[in-house]
């Protein structure tokens, strides 16, 4: 309905938070400076199937490293 087609699977999202290893006792933390790790969301265009769904969560440390699976989704509340 959103004109929105084959969104899952082609790359990592990069996120504003921070990684942290579960959520047991998590507080967000989504402050963007500092060179803390983040988390990546999804699975990209060279995974397997298992790995293309939201749910799944990568770490990822380096903002400055470019590779052809992370990406990052701009949104506007406009739409």
């Amino acid at each position: 309905p959103y004109g929105l087609l084959d969104a899952s699977g082609n790359v990592l999202e990069w996120t504003t938070t921070k990684w942290v290893s579960n959520y047991q006792n998590y507080r967000p933390d989504d402050e963007v400076e500092g060179d803390a790790g983040r988390s990546l969301r999804g699975g990209a265009w060279c995974y397997n199937v298992f790995y293309v769904r939201c749910a799944y969560r990568f770490y990822f440390s380096l903002p400055d490293y470019r590779v052809d699976v992370v990406g990052f989704r701009v949104v506007s509340p406009g739409f």
